[in-house]
């Protein structure tokens, strides 16, 4: 049974992201985890992509202004993030990297 981090999601329809965009526990942990820490939960969206190298990229978009708190101090924020992302993937045997987008 594959594992999902966010009972929320079925309470929040409004933070929700529609569970066919999200295939991978990584990206689904990722969205949970940083629609907690913003101002805006709303304009967090997570995208995924498979690599020539079979490494899974999540691209992480967020409003222009928590980008400061999704980074963190220091960068710490992010790099915990990535970590929690990592080991995550690791569940699928899989190789992740997580970098925040420019929004379009």
């Amino acid at each position: 049974m594959p594992w999902r981090a966010c009972s929320r999601r079925r309470t929040s329809p409004e933070l929700a992201t529609p569970l066919d965009r999200i295939v991978t526990a990584a990206a689904d942990i990722v969205l949970y985890l940083v629609q907690q820490l913003v101002d805006e939960p709303a304009d967090v969206r997570v995208e995924e992509s498979d690599g020539d190298d079979g490494v899974l990229h999540l691209r992480l978009y967020v409003a222009e202004g928590d980008r400061g708190q999704v980074i963190g101090r220091g960068g710490r924020m992010v790099q915990a993030l990535r970590t929690i992302a990592r080991a995550a993937g690791a569940r699928d045997e899989r190789r992740v990297m997580l970098e925040i987008a420019d929004t379009p």
